[in-house]
């Protein structure tokens, strides 16, 4: 999507959605929907969905041309700080991935594939996660407690009551004792 297609309108939704409390160095989080791999999306409507940080990109510089990828400096997928990011090829992207260490084949047993072998991420190996293995486990040891009810205990943890269920079902998180 060109730039000349983001609508005023449009573009206060976008920002609406991100975390610049941190100042103009810090990064800028996507607060809204984000996919597995921790990058925020958003709809821009007619089913059309963009990675949040591509979309920063031709929000602040413009069209992105069709062999460039929209790379992070600061390795956050959550990031959609234009200044954290740079155009660049795959190549580039697996060159800054290896200067890093962030390749499977370099950083060996700590990759999560590694930590995780069934390759499934878990608790708050789970990008966008809000809670902690810790919190789960007091929210089901408070709520048979009594005295507090779902929709208070979901607030008091920042989540919606259906995620609160769907942890003391355990529906999710089921690996925490």
């Amino acid at each position: 999507m060109a730039t000349t297609d983001y609508t005023p309108s449009g573009i206060k939704r976008f920002w609406s959605k991100v975390d610049t409390s941190g100042g103009m160095f810090a990064c800028w989080l996507w607060t809204a929907y984000r996919n597995r791999d921790g990058y925020g999306v958003i709809g821009f409507g007619r089913g059309i969905l963009k990675l949040a940080h591509r979309a920063s990109w031709e929000i602040a510089h413009g069209e992105i041309p069709n062999n460039l990828w929209v790379l992070h400096r600061c390795d956050n997928p959550a990031c959609v700080n234009p200044s954290h990011l740079w155009l660049g090829t795959v190549l580039d992207n697996n060159r800054d991935r290896d200067q890093k260490g962030r390749a499977t084949h370099l950083s060996g047993d700590s990759h999560w594939t590694h930590i995780n072998p069934d390759g499934v991420r878990k608790g708050e190996k789970v990008p966008n996660s809000k809670l902690t293995s810790d919190q789960v486990r007091e929210i089901r040891r408070r709520y048979p407690l009594g005295g507090i009810s779902q929709r208070k205990l979901a607030k008091e943890f920042g989540i919606t009551q259906s995620t609160l269920r769907a942890i003391l079902t355990r529906k999710w998180w089921k690996h925490v004792e």
